[in-house]
């Protein structure tokens, strides 16, 4: 799965059972996704744009390269 499958950034269940539950909602493909702010962006990102669960973070957002197709379609939806 990818995040592009989803209009939210699904975590598995075993992400879903270490990460705090407040930044969990439900999700579309997947039982748990992270939770985005009203502009569409991760809870977890700060002010920069860094995650603040960056030790934590879910097995999907290890998995993107930094330039990638995800990464700059990201990027695109928070600048």
């Amino acid at each position: 799965m990818s995040m592009t499958d989803s209009k939210w950034i699904e975590v598995t269940l075993a992400d879903a059972a270490r990460l705090n539950p407040d930044v969990l909602q439900e999700g579309d493909l997947q039982p748990f996704a992270m939770k985005q702010d009203d502009r569409g962006r991760c809870v977890c990102l700060d002010a920069d744009n860094r995650c603040s669960i960056y030790e934590d973070r879910p097995t999907i957002c290890r998995t993107v390269q930094m330039g990638d197709s995800v990464c700059l379609t990201s990027l695109a939806a928070i600048v």
